[in-house]
């Protein structure tokens, strides 16, 4: 069970978080529960989890919306279009350019990755 449009796992769920958050162990179990109901790999949860700590609810929701946004954005690389999306929405990347090269890397870790236009 993710957390509600608040942001709260209801108390009733055995997933309730006691604190401030959520473990790390929390996380990675809602994130595979979430994947997996999303129809996602396993490592989809990992990832999120890695990336975004107890935030990955909002990736699994804008992905839940758009399934594209679950999928790498280049064959054999593990970066997702969410990555992408919330890269151009929380991190005021402006271009494909910025989020490939600063923030995801991918052109040092494969040179074959190459940019496409996408008029950003």
């Amino acid at each position: 069970m993710i957390p509600n449009d608040t942001g709260v796992v209801p108390s009733s769920s055995p997933s309730a978080s006691t604190g401030t958050g959520w473990s790390a162990s929390m996380c990675s179990w809602l994130a595979r529960e979430e994947v997996t109901r999303l129809g996602l790999p396993p490592r989809t949860a990992a990832r999120l989890v890695q990336r975004y700590g107890d935030d990955w609810p909002e990736a699994a929701r804008l992905i839940g919306a758009d399934a594209s946004l679950g999928e790498p954005v280049a064959d054999g690389l593990p970066v997702l279009g969410v990555e992408v999306a919330l890269a151009r929405s929380r991190e005021m990347a402006l271009t494909d350019e910025d989020i490939v090269v600063r923030r995801t890397r991918l052109t040092t870790r494969d040179g074959s990755v190459r940019l496409t236009p996408s008029g950003g």
